[in-house]
Order: C-alpha cells, then sequence, then structure tokens
C-alpha cells in the first residue's frame, strides 16, 4: 500500500519540517492488508534515527478488502440403452466487493505478486 500521505500527516504532525521530510509521488509502500493496521521502521532524515511507526486503518484510510463469490451448479448425465449419452451442467455465479483477486481484469494486471489497487 502507497502511505505517502498517512506519513506526511505523521510527520507534521510529530514537528518533523517538510523541508527534513516530505512523501510525495508514491515513494513509501508497506505489505500489509487494506483494513489492518500497519507497524514498521523508518529515519524521517531528523537526525533522531530509525523509528518504529505504527498505523491504524482509519489513519491509513484504506477499505478493508472485500471479495466474495457465490455460486450454485446443475449437473445432469443421462446414460440410455448403451448407444448414447448426454451429460450438462449449469452454474450460475457471483462475485462483489471492492477487490478482484489475484489478478485485475479492468487493466490486464496477471501477474498475483502486484497489484495498484491500494
Amino acid at each position: 500500500m502507497a502511505i505517502d500521505e498517512t506519513l506526511n500527516i505523521y510527520a507534521r504532525a510529530n514537528g518533523i519540517p517538510a523541508s527534513k521530510f516530505n512523501a510525495t509521488g508514491n515513494l513509501y509502500y508497506v505489505l500489509s492488508n487494506p483494513g489492518q493496521p500497519v507497524t514498521f521502521s523508518l529515519d524521517f532524515n531528523d537526525g533522531k534515527g530509525v523509528r518504529q511507526v505504527s498505523f491504524t486503518p482509519a489513519e491509513l484510510r484504506y477499505p478493508k478488502a472485500v471479495r466474495k463469490y457465490y455460486a450454485g451448479e446443475i449437473f445432469f448425465e443421462r446414460v440410455s440403452n448403451g448407444k448414447w449419452f448426454l451429460q450438462g451442467s449449469y452454474t450460475l455465479s457471483h462475485t462483489y466487493g471492492n477487490d478482484e483477486g489475484y489478478v485485475l481484469s479492468d487493466n490486464g494486471q496477471a501477474d498475483a505478486g502486484l497489484t495498484i489497487l491500494f
């Protein structure tokens, strides 16, 4: 997740001037689940060294990832007198949420290890 905006808010609230630390252009990312808290270490270039920083989901302002999938299948099969065979199925499904899953069909993203959602 890109966390530049949240880092800037944190830095200003803790007296770190923009001349020392200014996260712009999506430079800072963390690997986390949207909707979950995150803790990491960072040097804000203010002379105090590396410090541990924690953000709540509310501070990060990313929605919890939701993906639901429901399906029902009807399957039929018929064998008659050894000369013909009939088989078929029908599946009715519905997916909803704000996260398509491992890939994104709207932009052609096929790499499961990369996402632009958050």
